[in-house]
């Protein structure tokens, strides 16, 4: 037991390691002995658990499913939710995708996955993610699904209590949300941007030029373009203008290209502040701590206000720090909450399925 909760598989390790901690709470010798390290609790493998990427809510018939979440309940310590690395108390029965219907319930009356029903086809299918198809797998939903969403992270500062990758992180939720809902294939997150204006030493910060960001996009979105795909989202969540022109830059040779930068859409009645005027601030604290609280430190957080103007020129690269002593903070984290965060989130999700359905872009 000792060796499977250190060394065994993925799925069963934090059943056993939690199981080692049950024994050694009760003094049991031989479990004592068994561990190098003290094990830790791991509450949630006595709950029904969901995931919305390895096991959703609407993972099985629609009929079926509520009946089958009261069965499971009564032999569970309750329900959670995977968010980010985190576990979050959740109710099955009283969630709204308990009523969504069955991928293959709904193929056919949606039509959507359908040929003949216009330049864009989506499907209800659950293999959206590229990265999980094998190469014939993907040839088949290639014939299935033309549209296809590439989330363009940066490894950036945000300030000490937000994780580098805050703007990967942030897109790619959004992606995974958008596409699991219309059922447009994401591609795998591409995880470097163009680097800001920053001359001061934040560690861990790297980013690419914007001819090679540009040259890259090219050159994967014209493979999958040869694959048949007919339109690309290009989803990002990173200020930096010369990012965002490498991104409009983004060329194919007939298919659509549309760029959808999360920080133009309007959330200013949701916040304190505004949007516009902060890195690593209200917004995206906000953010991380709906979609990754277990990331953030808000102990390290410091409100640095400045004026819009000074911004825009630091958002432009013509100021090439932020001010002295903020450590890369802009704006005021003390404001955020996961609940802004999750009603920021659920504007962005709708938002861009709103942009999915109208055919148009947001520059």
């Amino acid at each position: 037991m000792g060796r499977l909760a250190t060394e065994g598989v993925h799925q069963e390790s934090a059943g056993a390691e939690h199981m080692m901690h049950l024994l050694v709470e009760r003094r049991n010798a031989d479990a004592v002995g068994a561990m190098a390290h003290p094990p830790r609790p791991h509450p949630e493998v006595l709950r029904l658990r969901f995931d919305d990427e390895h096991a959703p809510i609407d993972g099985v018939p629609a009929g079926l499913r509520a009946d089958l979440i009261r069965v499971q309940l009564e032999h569970a310590d309750g329900a959670v939710r995977r968010r980010g690395r985190m576990w979050l108390p959740f109710d099955p029965l009283g969630d709204p995708d308990l009523h969504r219907p069955y991928p293959f319930e709904s193929k056919a009356a949606s039509g959507r996955s359908q040929a003949g029903t216009g330049r864009r086809r989506f499907t209800t299918d659950n293999h959206h993610l590229l990265a999980e198809l094998t190469w014939p797998e993907a040839e088949q939903r290639f014939r299935e699904v033309d549209v296809a969403l590439l989330p363009v992270g940066a490894i950036e500062q945000h300030g000490p209590h937000l994780p580098l990758g805050t703007n990967t992180i942030i897109s790619e939720a959004v992606a995974r949300a958008v596409s699991r809902e219309m059922g447009i294939l994401r591609a795998p997150a591409f995880h470097y941007g163009v680097r800001g204006p920053e001359r001061e030493s934040f560690a861990g910060t790297a980013g690419i030029q914007r001819k090679t960001l540009h040259r890259a996009l090219n050159e994967l979105l014209a493979e999958w373009e040869d694959h048949g795909f007919q339109e690309f989202i290009l989803l990002s969540a990173h200020r930096h203008e010369a990012h965002v022109e490498a991104l409009l830059m983004a060329l194919t040779s007939s298919a659509t290209t549309t760029v959808v930068n999360l920080f133009t859409i309007e959330v200013g009645d949701i916040l304190e502040g505004s949007p516009f005027s902060e890195h690593g601030g209200e917004l995206e604290t906000s953010l991380m701590l709906h979609l990754a609280p277990d990331l953030v430190r808000m102990e390290h957080a410091a409100d640095v206000i400045i004026d819009s103007k000074t911004l825009r020129k630091y958002a432009r690269g013509r100021v090439a720090t932020p001010p002295p002593g903020s450590r890369g903070i802009l704006g005021v984290p003390s404001r955020a909450t996961p609940e802004k965060g999750a009603a920021v989130f659920s504007r962005y999700i709708q938002a861009l399925k709103e942009i999915l359905r109208e055919g148009s872009g947001v520059e």
